[in-house]
């Protein structure tokens, strides 16, 4: 495997920056004062000019807070390549190998090109791609040597704060950003840290009052783009404006990106002061930077009259991962006034993602009134008015996310969302926002307490009765009753022959049978009626997998990608291409392209790949990483261990599988047979019955894994 290419573009004559200069404008910028720092270091020429090693990083560093990443990640290269006997210029150039390429490009690198010495900013740094990649036991014992490198270091619990913001636990990580605080008062970072904590934990007045006087204490840009947003939230649009004015100010060397943000939010603050022509005017100066939907949005503003705005005063409820049905049921829920606990709905009816049939069943045995439909605009206008608001559920590829509708907007003809994991208020386009999700409905579910059932009174909602019918489906396979779940797709052909529905119970129950032939059959009918939806092209391509049409698999994955090529489509071509020696470095480049972000299935292909390829280090990173990134899917974590064991160091896998069965064998059976399989492999039968014992203990009715325990 190649390493990653560390280029810069032409610079100007380089400029030597005296080092006691250097002293004067770090110290101007660790207080946060960026425009301070800014004016001490003009007189030494353009950032792009300096040279040295210290000097780069600085010049770096200062150039991202005054607005300019790319330059600032640019200099960060320059100092890598040039400076390699520089521990704090192989931290910040690594840093901009991570943000370009993903994580896994800058664990590579840091592997192919160590560090010159075990820092503090090495071993932070190694700390923060640890917790992008969710693998916290290697977080905190990174975090634990950067305690001991530097025990007085106020990055070190603001990353301790981050990672435990990652995993869910909010109050502890608000105390590791209060400790940063306690240490060096008014500490940027950790006033970043504690304001987005603030916020997630619901404590908006005191996130406002943090930022506020950060704002007159900080010439912090990152301060006020919070500030913007929480002012924005709250119909502070003339603050906000002002804080606008101060961003402007703190940003000399904004580039387009963030230009297209301010010009933005000043569309929406003179939007929501009925100022059309000056929103229009705004919305476009944001679209022609880059930003589609206020391009698309100044179109509908420049022919509305005047603003005519519905938004119900539905709560916000923080998801945790992979928690958003239950955040979103519990939000709706108690804004009528009703008791609720997100947690608890969690608990009850969600491991890896929460099953459409588990949210609708448990509202009803809660006595709730449920109604599921396809959403339109037509329809949400009509409930929004009624004061009821719903869940909107969104299937992207690979993934879907629920979130509440609480209101619309006829003037910007959009709806407005209440996302279960961002603080602020969303939207969606009426129309071509809701068309663009026409393959899932979008289904939209309504969910009332009893003595509020009279909202509904004369409403049809469009598909309600289809969507009955399919629930039933869903619910009578998985209590395993075939005969009935065939009955009502029968119900649903009669109703509605080649219905997006029927066709989805016919796949649903030739899935149950393990009927690949039948599952392809109906996934290709929905295909001809939504034949650019990624996910039904991926279900095509699984099928012709198990039924063992390699070669035409290939061919129709080839043409897939040539027509539009979703990285999914192209991670799937790679999965096939990796067994044939001769396609190895074609599969290589997609699995790279894949592993940039935190798509674990990336990360498992290209682990793949690079343990057929022989490189079983790196190959061994990947196993890991997708293994993290997603802890419920046990190929993730058996694909890691295996790797492990070959490369002789089971010991840390088997570690990590134990902790898996400690935290989530009470909803699953599926850690406890990976864990046995592998203290089996290893030939620890009585660790490995153990364990079973207990899983059995916490799961007493589980079919599957009792079945597993009798074999």
């Amino acid at each position: 495997m190649d390493g990653i290419p560390l280029r810069e573009q032409p610079s100007p004559e380089r400029v030597h920056v005296p080092r006691e200069a250097l002293a004067r404008i770090g110290a101007a910028y660790e207080d946060g004062r960026y425009l301070d720092a800014w004016a001490l270091a003009r007189p030494f020429g353009p950032l792009a000019a300096w040279r040295g090693g210290e000097a780069l990083v600085l010049a770096g560093r200062l150039a991202q807070r005054l607005g300019n990443t790319r330059l600032g990640g640019r200099l960060h290269l320059r100092a890598l390549r040039e400076h390699p006997e520089s521990p704090a210029a192989w931290a910040w150039g690594l840093r901009t190998v991570g943000w370009r390429l993903g994580p896994y490009a800058a664990l590579e690198t840091a592997r192919r090109r160590p560090p010159p010495a075990e820092t503090v900013e090495v071993v932070s740094f190694r700390a923060e791609i640890a917790v992008e990649l969710r693998d916290f036991d290697e977080a905190e014992r990174l975090l634990a040597r950067a305690r001991a490198l530097a025990p007085d270091d106020p990055w070190i619990p603001v990353l301790a704060a981050l990672a435990l913001q990652e995993a869910d636990a909010y109050e502890e990580a608000l105390a590791q950003a209060d400790r940063a605080l306690a240490g060096r008062a008014w500490y940027r970072p950790a006033v970043d840290a504690r304001a987005d904590l603030l916020i997630v934990l619901g404590r908006d007045d005191e996130a406002l009052a943090l930022l506020e006087e950060a704002m007159a204490r900080l010439q912090a840009p990152s301060v006020a783009t919070e500030l913007v947003a929480l002012q924005v939230e709250h119909g502070r649009y003339d603050a906000a404006d002002a804080t606008l004015d101060r961003l402007e100010e703190l940003t000399p060397l904004r580039d387009r990106q963030l230009a297209a943000w301010i010009a933005a939010h000043r569309s929406d603050t003179a939007y929501h002061r009925g100022e059309l022509s000056r929103a229009v005017a705004l919305a476009r100066r944001a679209g022609a930077s880059g930003v589609a939907f206020y391009e698309r949005l100044a179109e509908r503003l420049a022919i509305a009259e005047a603003p005519a705005r519905v938004e119900l005063p539905v709560p916000w409820v923080r998801q945790h991962r992979l928690t958003c049905a239950p955040a979103t049921m519990t939000a709706l829920v108690r804004h009528f006034g009703a008791a609720a606990r997100h947690l608890e709905i969690a608990e009850a009816i969600c491991y890896d993602g929460t099953p459409d049939h588990a949210q609708r069943t448990w509202a009803v045995r809660q006595g709730l009134v449920v109604r599921e439909f396809t959403v339109t605009w037509e329809a949400a206008t009509a409930l929004l008015d009624r004061g009821v608001p719903f869940a909107l559920t969104t299937v992207d590829p690979g993934n879907a996310h629920m979130q509440a509708v609480v209101g619309y907007d006829r003037a910007r003809r959009t709806l407005l969302l209440r996302d279960p994991y961002f603080r602020y208020l969303g939207e969606i386009v009426g129309d071509a926002g809701l068309a663009d999700y026409a393959a899932s409905g979008p289904k939209g579910l309504v969910l009332l307490p009893a003595a509020e059932a009279g909202r509904l009174d004369g409403l049809d909602l469009p598909e309600a009765a289809l969507h009955d019918v399919y629930h039933r489906v869903q619910a009578a396979l998985v209590a395993h009753d075939r005969a009935g779940a065939a009955a009502a797709a029968a119900e649903l052909r009669a109703a509605a022959p080649g219905h997006r529905l029927a066709l989805q119970a016919d796949r649903s129950i030739a899935s149950y049978d393990a009927d690949e032939p039948a599952r392809l059959r109906a996934t290709e009918a929905l295909l001809a009626l939504f034949p650019d939806d990624v996910n039904l092209r991926l279900s095509k391509q699984a099928s012709l997998a198990d039924l063992g049409r390699r070669d035409e698999r290939i061919a129709w994955l080839r043409a897939e990608c040539a027509r539009a090529g979703h990285p999914l489509l192209r991670l799937a071509l790679a999965e096939v291409l990796r067994l044939d020696a001769r396609a190895q470095p074609e599969a290589l480049r997609i699995a790279l392209a894949s592993a940039r972000g935190r798509n674990a299935g990336g990360y498992h292909t290209l682990g793949h790949v690079l343990w057929d390829r022989g490189e079983r280090e790196p190959a061994l990173l990947a196993y890991r990483a997708a293994a993290c990134l997603e802890r419920t899917d046990e190929r993730f974590a058996d694909s890691y261990f295996l790797a492990a064991r070959l490369a002789g160091r089971a010991e840390e896998a088997v570690a990590f599988l134990r902790d898996r069965f400690e935290r989530q064998g009470r909803k699953s059976g599926g850690p406890a047979v990976t864990l046995f399989d592998a203290l089996d492999l290893l030939d620890r039968r009585r660790e490995a019955l153990e364990v079973l014992d207990r899983a059995i203990a916490w799961r007493p009715a589980d079919g599957p894994l009792l079945l597993f325990a009798a074999r």
